[in-house]
């Protein structure tokens, strides 16, 4: 009887360990349940503004995201993907802050 007890003591502390992982490695993927800020980098050179178009455009579309932080470390690039990219950043109706450095 004392080894039962034992035993299933020892397997409930092995069953909440491996649930305390799980909990854990889904917390630290972004997947969240409730509102969420997107952050979207912007890193060196900027010569095309598709991969950024294309974030901005599911963050708009996702309701969980609240608001946008633009990281901004680029010394510029060129012209037409910067205003691309500002033109989607206007049409969007969430809050943005930016990032510099």
């Amino acid at each position: 009887m004392k080894k039962r007890r034992v035993f299933i003591f020892l397997g409930s502390i092995v069953v909440l360990f491996f649930l305390m992982l799980v909990l854990l490695r889904t917390m630290s993927s972004g997947t969240y349940i409730g509102q969420k800020v997107a952050v979207i980098d912007i890193a060196g050179i900027v010569s095309t503004s598709d991969a950024t178009i294309k974030l901005i455009h599911t963050y708009r579309d996702d309701p969980s995201v609240k608001a946008i932080v633009l990281r901004i470390d680029t010394p510029g690039g060129s012209v037409a993907p910067v205003q691309e990219i500002f033109a989607e950043l206007e049409k969007l109706e969430k809050p943005i802050v930016a990032s510099m450095g």
